[in-house]
């Protein structure tokens, strides 16, 4: 799977019989994958051992949160995805499904979690549903990863407050709760990114225009400022008149990453250009000599154990973000490479020891000293590996990753489509057959491998500028490689690529809107596929060549009161207990 495994084999032994700082060479791909392997050993064996002693699939042990399993998982996934390495994928899924809570919703609300649970902890869970269904991971049991991504996003929009601040999400979800009088940063901008990936994987309007609202609430209330600085949030007891003006990484972060991803779905919207290059110039806040710093906490020594999580979560979305844009983005490749040198540096010991320090920019701080997962430091073992294999996105196409045939990007997703390391490219025109979906604009692209036979086909959400859908198409394997689009509503739509035709079933295609302009956006490689835009009434061909490229990209009860990330208000919740 990977390029040289004796060279990687030989590495790792090496490191095994020696307790130095990780070598990490940023430009080497063998020694990225060989530092972000010894990473991830660490965090799997501090949750090993949780599962042993606890039984309960999905939580870390304490002090750990119920939203740590979230990151940990996603970070988890990525490391798979960026990596090849699937050995932990079975632990990964087990643990998530584990804490999806209760029929019908599976929305990652486990009743024994309802004391603690907020609407960012919900968020970070979906994210990393989001993470699976963009990154090729196995298809769970009992729906889609993107459809529990969605549970959670239908179940926020319905906590959306517009009484009090004009709108926006409280911290908290329950009234009882600390931090429900607080609409914040981290609520917010995990909400609308969230909404922001959801939007480019399935092309559902709804999930537009959630992410330009709430994006657009964000600015108009203060919680993001006239130069892109992301704050702490306001309480709503005085209509969030006064705006607590701590910063994040990870909030900063996620807008960072979701305003990329609309930038890039939007076609570079001028609204989506100022808002990435905006958060991109403000992003120097949090890079000291280009290391990732907690401003707000770590100089000081004050970081506590949540707040030591957030500079990993802020380099996963920094370098999601590179991706998603790397024109407006690019700025950002020197800090990641930057932090990660620093951080690997900051980090020592083999794959069941590794010990991590949170003091990145300043490795003599001594308010934060180097210990492993299991005596405290689990947040620091998480932000070096998110930090170490992140810079392995740009490299992603040619990781050797095969894809999984029981994945749900090869089956298209929610509305089929292309996508590389989640992105998914919208285009003019529209195809459908089967569960795919081919868009058809100045050029087409199209997700494969294509199933031989897909009953009963969903309709298909809005994508792109052109609207069809077919309640039917049957594949039969047949030596055609034309795709006709017709436009006129008498014709049936019709796709096909290499060794397929689709043959469709009554009722034909439903024309719903048509638009022709195409739209100016490059397609990148490895997916090499063209064709003209066709006029209205007129039939096109399209030709289709596939690419060697990847198609994309428990619970707990009691225990006692534990301080929460002050994040500008006191808060409090029980520490997760354990049955």
């Amino acid at each position: 799977m990977f390029a040289r495994v004796s060279v990687l084999s030989l590495a790792l032994s090496c490191i095994v019989s020696t307790t130095a700082a990780l070598d990490l060479d940023v430009q080497n791909k063998d020694s990225i994958i060989l530092a972000a392997r010894t990473l991830a050993d660490g965090i799997v064996t501090l949750y090993n051992e949780g599962v042993s002693e606890s039984g309960i699939l999905g939580l870390f042990p304490d002090p750990y949160f119920w939203w740590e399993g979230g990151v940990m998982f996603n970070a988890l996934i990525e490391y798979s995805y960026l990596t090849g390495d699937k050995q932990y994928d079975s632990i990964v899924s087990k643990g998530i499904q584990a804490q999806l809570g209760e029929e019908p919703g599976y929305a990652f609300m486990p009743m024994n979690q309802t004391n603690i649970i907020t609407n960012e902890d919900q968020s970070l869970w979906a994210l990393a549903a989001m993470a699976a269904a963009e990154s090729d991971f196995p298809k769970p049991e009992n729906k889609s990863w993107v459809e529990y991504a969605a549970e959670v996003f239908d179940i926020q929009v319905l906590r959306w407050d517009a009484e009090s601040c004009n709108g926006g999400l409280r911290w908290a979800v329950y009234t009882f709760q600390e931090g429900y009088d607080n609409k914040d940063g981290a609520a917010n901008s995990d909400f609308f990114l969230l909404a922001a990936r959801l939007a480019r994987f399935t092309g559902n309007e709804t999930y537009f225009e959630w992410a330009h609202k709430s994006f657009t609430w964000a600015k108009d209330i203060g919680l993001i400022s006239d130069s892109y600085d992301v704050y702490d949030g306001a309480r709503p007891t005085n209509d969030c008149g006064r705006m607590v003006k701590y910063q994040w990484t990870n909030d900063h972060a996620a807008y960072t990453e979701g305003s990329a991803i609309m930038h890039n779905v939007t076609d570079g919207k001028q609204k989506w250009t100022d808002a990435l290059q905006g958060f991109v110039n403000s992003s120097s806040t949090f890079f000291k000599d280009d290391i990732l710093t907690e401003v707000t906490c770590e100089d000081n020594g004050k970081c506590d154990i949540d707040q030591r999580a957030f500079k990993g979560m802020a380099a996963r979305s920094y370098a999601r973000a590179v991706v998603a844009a790397p024109t407006i983005a690019e700025p950002l490749i020197k800090k990641l490479g930057a932090s990660a040198k620093a951080a690997a540096a900051a980090c020592k010991g083999d794959p069941e020891n590794v010990e991590c320090s949170l003091a990145w920019a300043n490795p003599d701080d001594e308010n934060w000293k180097a210990t492993n997962a299991s005596d405290g430091n689990l947040n620091e073992v998480f932000d070096a590996l998110q930090v170490v294999q992140g810079l392995l996105f740009s490299q992603a196409t040619s990781n050797g990753a095969e894809g999984n045939d029981d994945s749900e990007t090869q089956k298209g997703g929610a509305s089929g489509g292309f996508r590389l390391l989640g992105i998914r490219y919208r285009l003019s025109g529209l195809c459908v057959f089967g569960d795919k979906t081919v868009k058809a604009g100045s050029t087409a692209v199209v997700s494969t491998p294509v199933p031989v036979a897909i009953p009963a086909l969903p309709s298909a959400p809005r994508v792109g500028r052109n609207d069809f859908c077919a309640s039917t198409l049957i594949l039969t394997k047949t030596p055609s490689t034309a795709c006709s689009n017709q436009h006129d509503a008498a014709g049936p739509s019709q796709a096909g690529v290499v060794g397929f035709t689709a043959s469709p079933s009554s009722p034909p295609v439903t024309r719903h809107t048509v638009d022709t302009s195409p739209p100016a956006l490059p397609i990148p490689n490895p997916i090499s596929a063209v064709a003209p835009q066709p006029a209205a009434n007129k039939t096109g061909q399209m030709s289709f060549q596939q690419s060697k490229g990847p198609d994309t990209f428990g619970v707990g009860s009691g225990g006692s009161m534990a301080a929460v990330r002050t994040r500008g208000v006191v808060k409090t919740r029980a520490a997760p207990g354990r049955s």
